[in-house]
């Protein structure tokens, strides 16, 4: 019972943007935790949100050595690598996440990225579009559908889904907005 109290005030912590406290509260039982890879991927995601990827790929990568079915540490380890500009390597994980779970939204929404970054604009779309039907509220989906469609010179459709993304709380989506405003 204390466990799954830990782990729910951690999500309370997290959906509050309060990362550091989220993270806090679940290093007493990271060891002790009876499945250790339901920690070890809360943590990667909390890592990854406060932008310390090295850390969250290392909690990623532990996962995947528990459980080398778990799509979304596979799709995490490719977003990390997206963001490192480590595009191919980025690609392979998440090829693998998709042979592990076609219908993952995580999976959709980087996919998406890697998509933009290759400036395949349609494909990109097409997969934030599949992410958002998936799941409406995955973190950060519309933000990086908005970051594609500005990349794209479709301000007027970025700003729609930067609102979107506003409403979910999300800060990124929120700094973006008043940069664009100026």
């Amino acid at each position: 019972v204390y466990k799954r109290q830990v782990l729910q005030t951690s999500w309370v912590f997290y959906k509050k943007n309060e990362y550091d406290k989220a993270i806090q509260s679940l290093t007493p039982i990271e060891k002790t935790h009876p499945h250790p890879e339901i920690v070890y991927n809360l943590l990667g995601q909390y890592y990854f949100r406060e932008k310390y990827f090295e850390k969250g790929k290392k909690y990623f990568e532990k996962v995947i050595e528990l459980d080398n079915e778990n799509f979304r540490a596979f799709s995490q380890i490719g977003f990390y690598y997206l963001m490192q500009k480590n595009i191919q390597k980025g690609l392979q994980f998440l090829k693998n996440a998709q042979k592990l779970n076609q219908y993952d939204a995580l999976t959709h929404r980087n996919f998406g990225i890697y998509y933009a970054i290759q400036k395949d604009f349609l494909t990109a779309y097409h997969h934030f579009d599949t992410a958002i039907e998936l799941n409406p509220s995955l973190e950060l989906v519309h933000y990086y559908y908005a970051i594609a469609k500005l990349t794209n010179h479709e301000k007027e459709d970025a700003i729609a889904q930067l609102l979107i993304s506003k409403r979910y709380n999300e800060p990124e989506a929120i700094s973006k907005l008043e940069g664009l405003k100026e």
